[in-house]
């Protein structure tokens, strides 16, 4: 760990669990010692006469360091050894990794687009030709509101940890693997800038921060005999266990049946650019147009960013 660049960084106090774009770490110094020294527990690095021994010590960036030279370093485990007293102790940052999967969260996700003749393939970032003309967009959390702006991966606000699970799993807070809280078709979508998590207001229109829970379900793409859907984020925290359980047993129009007999809605991108809930959106069969994507949802995995959003390839929930 480069003590340059973490020196660059604002620390955070020590979270609960961490993820992947950090590093818990402490700082701590050592010091270049002679044997001797080290014998008799003088850790000054120069004895009585004020002499300094012959170094074999090297610093970080592999140099030479003068015995009595002392650096500074990051690291997650060390002994410590006070200099004044010899007492000694240790540090280790035991931090387990958060369950499931730092994201971004688009809207109006879609990998074709009509020309005016015919679909051709297009990077989900890239503006199509819908109502509104935009590509896709990333929901961010501004002034305490949900928006919606253009996906940037150095923009904190941007960034929401998705944790999967089964109907009736609660969702884990750790990981002890890097499968912990990636599958499952209900989401927590967790903003961790804010230490909120996405929720639907009341009226089930407007997507608002909250209390934390599995209360969306990923609904992929459905196919139907006369009506068909784009895959969706959608809203049921509403829903008992079994009507849940129902939603992701059914296929084709039995599940589009389903949907709209429990009136269920789903994040979508409206014309002005701005997210709000709408009806789950179906369109009918032979006559798909760019604006049914604006219903359309995917989550950008952190370490996928580029592969996601600069590819023509449609990665589904």
């Amino acid at each position: 760990m480069d003590p340059v660049i973490l020196e660059q960084r604002e620390p955070l106090p020590l979270p609960s669990c961490y993820d992947i774009d950090q590093v818990v770490a402490a700082k701590v110094e050592h010091a270049c010692i002679t044997e001797t020294q080290l014998e008799n527990e003088d850790y000054a690095g120069i004895n009585s006469e004020g002499e300094k021994g012959i170094s074999f010590c090297t610093r970080l960036d592999g140099s030479r360091a003068a015995v009595g030279e002392r650096e500074s370093l990051y690291t997650t485990s060390a002994t410590l050894v006070d200099p004044a007293t010899g007492q000694v102790g240790s540090v280790a940052c035991s931090t387990a990794k958060c369950a499931g999967i730092l994201s971004f969260y688009g809207l109006n996700y879609k990998t074709v687009t009509f020309t005016g003749s015919k679909y051709e393939e297009i990077y989900p970032v890239c503006a199509g030709s819908n109502s509104g003309g935009y590509g896709m967009r990333c929901l961010a959390v501004e002034n305490g509101g949900i928006v919606a702006r253009v996906c940037n991966i150095e923009e904190q606000n941007q960034i929401f940890r998705v944790t999967r699970v089964q109907v009736d799993e609660a969702v884990p807070s750790y990981s002890s693997s890097s499968s912990g809280g990636v599958s499952g078709p209900l989401a927590q979508i967790y903003h961790r800038q804010s230490n909120l998590c996405m929720n639907a207001d009341i009226s089930q229109t407007v997507p608002v921060l909250g209390a934390c829970g599995a209360q969306w379900a990923l609904l992929p793409a459905v196919i139907g005999t006369v009506y068909s859907a784009v895959q969706q984020t959608v809203w049921v925290a509403q829903l008992s266990s079994e009507q849940k359980k129902q939603l992701f047993k059914l296929k084709g129009d039995e599940l589009l049946a389903l949907i709209s007999s429990l009136g269920l809605r789903s994040l979508q991108l409206g014309s002005n650019g701005a997210p709000f809930i709408g009806n789950y959106a179906t369109y009918p069969n032979g006559n798909y147009r760019d604006d049914y994507a604006m219903a359309a949802s995917q989550y950008v995995d952190y370490t996928l960013y580029n592969s996601i959003l600069f590819s023509s390839y449609p990665y589904t929930f």
